[in-house]
């Protein structure tokens, strides 16, 4: 909660008055169905709409990470209940360190689901040791839409790959290639592993810093890379011939001191 989304929140509600919509909700598969409130609105009015979101999303800065299992290779609650929870889990347990460097983690849910609302307060309650629920309306917080909308791009991708594209998501989209060029080459950015990802290949920053012997000032609070940072910051330290100033909040205790002992 240290990053604000004032601004881009001011700016999507700014723009969804412009159009009519002040205090609107958006539901983001009606939006491509033309459904619900939607229902009157033309392709362009719902466009506009939608591109709103998507850019509230990206300026946000919010990174998500989305799990899903197959209805069709389930037979009962037991064995949906089952794979979800192996999925989350093997999430904590890979994004531990980020997860505990916080002073509180909050799962918000609209008790929509009762069995997945089960398995996050057993899981989250099980790993971490400061957990709060609470239970929300969308319509009161943006980031819930946002996370509505991720899902609908979500379940988009895995329809493109079952070749289940629907005639109102062709409308409203165009070509597949146009939703991958347009929308989920976007989404992909804000994917949380994704991030590290995008960001390994793209400077090799030890060889970058190292042959210049540059001061290196490293702002830990790119909350995305945290998970690799311990390993990759070492390396830094022992290539380096200048004092790398390190925030002594981020790390544990036990990265502080493989490092300084470099020194």
């Amino acid at each position: 909660q240290e990053a604000s989304i004032q601004e881009p929140m001011e700016y999507l509600n700014r723009e969804l008055s412009l159009l009519g919509l002040e205090n609107h909700c958006i539901h983001t598969g009606p939006i491509i169905r033309k459904e619900e409130e939607y229902s009157e609105m033309d392709y362009i009015e719902r466009r506009k709409i939608f591109n709103k979101m998507v850019t509230f999303m990206r300026q946000s800065g919010v990174k998500y990470k989305a799990f899903h299992i197959e209805k069709k290779h389930i037979e009962d609650i037991v064995e949906a209940t089952g794979k979800l929870s192996k999925q989350i889990s093997v999430f904590i347990r890979e994004h531990y360190d980020f997860l505990l460097s916080f002073d509180l983690v909050k799962i918000y849910y609209d008790n929509g689901q009762v069995e997945l609302n089960k398995i996050l307060s057993t899981l989250f309650n099980a790993f971490l040791p400061r957990v709060e629920f609470r239970k929300v309306k969308p319509s009161d917080y943006r980031l819930f839409q946002v996370a509505d909308m991720i899902c609908t791009f979500e379940l988009l991708k895995l329809k493109i790959q079952n070749h289940s594209f629907s005639k109102s998501e062709q409308i409203f989209f165009g070509s597949v290639n146009d939703l991958k060029r347009n929308y989920l080459k976007i989404v992909k950015r804000q994917d949380i592993d994704h991030s590290l990802e995008l960001f390994l290949p793209s400077l090799n920053l030890f060889n970058l810093f190292c042959p210049f012997g540059i001061s290196v000032i490293l702002q830990l609070e790119l909350y995305r890379f945290h998970h690799f940072f311990p390993s990759f910051i070492i390396q830094l330290v022992k290539g380096s011939q200048q004092i790398i100033h390190i925030r002594h909040t981020v790390f544990p205790e036990k990265i502080h001191k493989r490092v300084h002992g470099i020194f």
